[in-house]
């Protein structure tokens, strides 16, 4: 398998790009279901309900159309369109809702921000 570089990735809110974008994370899990009883001397799981959530690192900018969407959702209580990209043509995606932000304006550096979203539903890759 070849290595990707990071440099290709993107994020996208609906069919708006994020500028200034850092980077960004994101974190698939499951619920393990314990199925062992009385004498059994292993433990068995099935899966259970799967979960996704993502956190996306940006050069806070208010003009840049697909930020001020994710501020929106976030005041709103409404949920985004998001697609991750690995790289050119390869993405997650799913709805999310937008659970937290935390803009930090240092004195010597720029305001930046980390946006974290909780999937609603299936998350896919294409």
């Amino acid at each position: 398998m070849a290595a990707v570089a990071g440099k290709g990735g993107k994020v996208m809110i609906s069919s708006d790009t994020v500028g200034s974008v850092k980077n960004w994370s994101l974190e698939i899990g499951a619920d393990m279901l314990n199925t062992e009883s009385l004498g059994d001397s292993w433990k068995e799981v099935i899966v259970g309900l799967k979960e996704w959530t993502a956190t996306v690192e940006v050069d806070w900018d208010m003009s840049d159309t697909a930020q001020v969407a994710i501020q929106n959702a976030l005041l709103n209580g409404t949920s985004v369109a998001l697609k991750l990209y690995t790289n050119g043509s390869n993405y997650y995606s799913g709805t999310a809702y937008v659970n937290g932000a935390s803009v930090e304006t240092p004195v010597d550096d720029l305001v930046s921000a980390s946006l974290e979203l909780t999937g609603s539903g299936a998350l896919s890759y294409n």
